[in-house]
């Protein structure tokens, strides 16, 4: 039967992942044939939302998209925290992570505001994945779900700090597919997550800079819906259409 991966799971399969990662290289074993043995890659029957693109039948529409094109890789919020980021290195783990601000328009009931909102968030998921910090996610009034799965975040970070264990430049990629989706008060995106580790590592006190890919990173394809609530724009969790591993 074929399996749909939700955020959740992919972090499990992220931390799962990192896990073998610290007993693979504790055994001296850094071969890798390619493939995705920490996070196999699965497939999924769902079938995309009913609703209606938002370039077409929208128009006219206070979520009308119009000429513009949201396609492509969300980029991260224009401000931070006053502080000067240092990546990881042989001698410390990633430190001094900004926390990311909010957009001025993000709580506009518009596309923008939606969109703004998808970026604060994305930002979010990258300062956590550097920190393990869940508290930008939490200010935010997350869906309890996210909150619940982000956790293995922080669990992971714990984890690693007690085995002299960290990865130099942890990042959080959101990738937008299509145009969005309009139905109703909500919009639909459809996108890629992508949870990436990168190829450098101290592994219980050792250097590693060359990982082997499949611990690279690990990637969902499914859609995030926006709906504006009480006056600002509520995410909820993730549906995915599968999930894969670095392969």
């Amino acid at each position: 039967m074929p399996l749909s991966v939700t955020r959740r799971g992919a972090v499990a399969l992220l931390g799962l992942g990192s896990a073998s990662l610290l007993a693979a290289c504790s055994q001296s074993s850094t071969s890798t044939s390619g493939s995705s043995s920490s996070a196999s890659e699965t497939s999924s029957s769902q079938t995309s939302p009913a609703s209606t693109n938002a370039s077409t039948e929208a128009t006219g529409q206070k979520y009308d998209a119009g000429s513009k094109n949201y396609k492509g890789v969300v980029p991260l919020v224009d401000h931070y925290e006053s502080k000067t980021y240092e990546p990881g290195n042989e001698e410390h783990p990633p430190r001094n992570a900004p926390k990311p601000l909010k957009p001025e328009n993000m709580n506009e009931d518009s596309l923008e505001g939606a969109y703004a909102t998808l970026r604060y968030q994305a930002s979010v998921f990258d300062y956590i994945t550097k920190t393990g910090d869940l508290e930008p996610l939490k200010e935010m009034e997350a869906a309890k779900p996210d909150i619940e799965y982000m956790q293995s975040f922080e669990t992971f970070y714990q984890n690693m700090e007690s085995s002299k264990t960290w990865f130099f430049d942890r990042k959080f990629e959101m990738d937008i597919l299509a145009d969005p989706i309009v139905s109703s008060s909500k919009i639909t995106w459809r996108c890629t997550e992508t949870f990436l580790n990168g190829t450098k590592a101290i592994i219980r006190g050792e250097y590693h800079d060359d990982l082997p890919e499949k611990y690279q990173w690990t990637r969902l394809t499914g859609y995030v819906t926006t709906e504006y609530v009480n006056g600002r724009w509520a995410v909820t969790p993730y549906v995915s259409g599968g999930g894969t591993g670095g392969h």
